[in-house]
C-alpha cells in the first residue's frame, strides 16, 4: 500500500517520457525519411541526365528504329550497367517513346542488387510497374522525379527520368534510374533504431532517478503522515512529525501543517486534563486561557470555560446559600436556576 502511489508516479512519468520521446523519434525519422527519398529521387535523375547527355541521338535512332543490336547498343547497356553499379542503382534502363498498355526497351541492365534478367531491344513490360510521373516525363519530355512506386515483384523504388532528345528536339527515349527504397531508407533506419535504443536507456536511467525522488519527496513524507494520523486516530497524542526531515515541497507544506493541527489538538487536550485536575485538587477558579488559541479552537476552549464557569457558580451559590441558612439568615435570596437546576430552588425553598 505504501509502495502503490510512487509506483504509478514512477509509472506514468516512464510513459509520458516514453511517449513523448517516441513521438519525436517518429516526426524526426518521417521527416528524414521524406528528404531522404527527395534526395535520392533527385540523385536518380541528375544520374538519368548524364547518361542521357552521353547517348549520341542518331546511332541511338538507327538501332530504335531497326530494332537490331550492334556495337554502339552494347556500349549504351555497359553504360547503364557501370553507372547503376557505381551508384547503388537497383534499376537502370532506357524505354523508347510511347507507350499502350506495355512499354517498350530499347535497352537494360542487371545489377548486384536486381534479381532478374534484363530486358532486351523492343522487349515490353506492363505499364502497371511504372509510376505515373515516368509517362509524364515520357509525354512532355522534361526531366522528373517520382514518389515510391510500387512495383510489385521488382520492389519499391523511387526513380529519376531524364528524355533522350534529337537534334531536332523529337523525343527518342527516356532513361531511367530506379534505387530501392529499403537500400535508402536502411540508414534512416539503423538511426531510428539507435534512437530507439537511446530513449530506452534514457528513461531506464531517469526512471531510476526518479524513484528516488518520488520516494523522498512523496511517497517517505506521505507514509509519514499516515503513519501519524493513524496513530492520532487511536489517541495517541504522543506521536510527533520531524519537520527538520520534510522536502521542501507542498507534500512538506501539507506535513508541516498536519503537525501544526496535531500540536493544537495535543496543546487543547492538555489544557483540559490540567484543568480536570486543578479543580479535582480543589482549585475551582482555575480557567482556560482561550487566547492561546485560534478560530474554531479557542470557541472551543471558550465554551468549555463557560461550561465550567457555570457549574462553578451554581455550586458556590448553593453552598453560600447553606452558609447564611446556617447563621440563621433564611431571608437571603436564591437565584432562580433554569432548566434541570431547578431542583435547587425548590431545595432550598423546602429547606
Amino acid at each position: 500500500m505504501k509502495n502503490q502511489l510512487s509506483l504509478t508516479i514512477v509509472i506514468l512519468i516512464i510513459a509520458a517520457l516514453l511517449f513523448s520521446s517516441t513521438f519525436m523519434i517518429f516526426m524526426s525519422y518521417r521527416e528524414k525519411r521524406s528528404v531522404i527519398l527527395e534526395q535520392s529521387a533527385e540523385k536518380a535523375m541528375m544520374v538519368a541526365q548524364t547518361i542521357a547527355a552521353q547517348i549520341d541521338p542518331v546511332r541511338y535512332e538507327v538501332i530504335a528504329v531497326s530494332g537490331e543490336t550492334d556495337e554502339y547498343w552494347y556500349t549504351v547497356r555497359d553504360s547503364l550497367r557501370s553507372v547503376a553499379f557505381y551508384t547503388n542503382a537497383l534499376y537502370a534502363f532506357i524505354l523508347l517513346p510511347g507507350y499502350t498498355d506495355v512499354v517498350t526497351y530499347f535497352a537494360d541492365t542487371s545489377t548486384p542488387l536486381s534479381d532478374h534478367a534484363p530486358f532486351g531491344l523492343w522487349d515490353t513490360l506492363d505499364v502497371i510497374y511504372y509510376a505515373p510521373e515516368m509517362f509524364t516525363a515520357m509525354n512532355t519530355a522534361v526531366a522528373g522525379t517520382s514518389g515510391i512506386i510500387d512495383g510489385g515483384d521488382f520492389g519499391s523504388t523511387v526513380a529519376g527520368f531524364a528524355p533522350v532528345l534529337s537534334g531536332d528536339g523529337r523525343l527518342l527515349g527516356l532513361v531511367v534510374i530506379e534505387f530501392s527504397v529499403d537500400d535508402v531508407l536502411a540508414p534512416v533506419n539503423r538511426f531510428a533504431v539507435f534512437m530507439a535504443i537511446i530513449a530506452l536507456i534514457f528513461s531506464a536511467v531517469f526512471a531510476m532517478f526518479a524513484v528516488i525522488i518520488v520516494r523522498t519527496q512523496v511517497t517517505k513524507p506521505l507514509n509519514s503522515l499516515m503513519t501519524a494520523s493513524k496513530e492520532i486516530a487511536k489517541g495517541n497524542m504522543n506521536m510527533k512529525i520531524d519537520k527538520s526531515r520534510l522536502p521542501k515541497n507542498e507534500i512538506g507544506t501539507l506535513a508541516v501543517d498536519f503537525a501544526s493541527l496535531v500540536d493544537m489538538i495535543r496543546n487543547l487536550v492538555a489544557d483540559f486534563e490540567t484543568m480536570t485536575s486543578e479543580h479535582l485538587s480543589g482549585r475551582y477558579n482555575f480557567t482556560l486561557d482561550e487566547t492561546k488559541y485560534s478560530g474554531a479552537y479557542a470557541n472551543l476552549a471558550e465554551q468549555m470555560k463557560a461550561m465550567t464557569n457555570y457549574y462553578v457558580q451554581n455550586t458556590v451559590e448553593n453552598i453560600n446559600v447553606m452558609k447564611q441558612y446556617s447563621e440563621g439568615n433564611f431571608d437571603y435570596a436564591v437565584r432562580p436556576y433554569e432548566g434541570d437546576w431547578q431542583w435547587a430552588n425548590e431545595a432550598m425553598s423546602n429547606l
